[in-house]
């Protein structure tokens, strides 16, 4: 016999004796983890003529969707 699906999802992101257990709901993490790799991709491509050529690595390669850009 199955049980019903939870209304809400949630991600354990820490369980120790020090901290204790901490969660966030699914959806929210999902959405703060695409943000920051869009950030992430952001800056890498703002700061890439600093970076060595040996360590650029294209955001489409590490799987992150391209930017699109706004009109200024």
């Amino acid at each position: 016999m199955t049980q019903p699906a939870p209304q809400t999802l949630f991600v354990v992101l820490s369980e120790d004796d020090s901290t204790g257990r901490i969660t966030v709901e699914l959806d929210s993490y999902a959405r703060f983890r695409i943000q920051m790799e869009r950030n992430f991709a952001e800056l890498e491509t703002k700061f890439r003529h600093l970076a060595p050529r040996r360590l650029i690595v294209s955001p489409i390669s590490r799987g992150v969707a391209p930017l699109k850009r706004k009109p200024k």
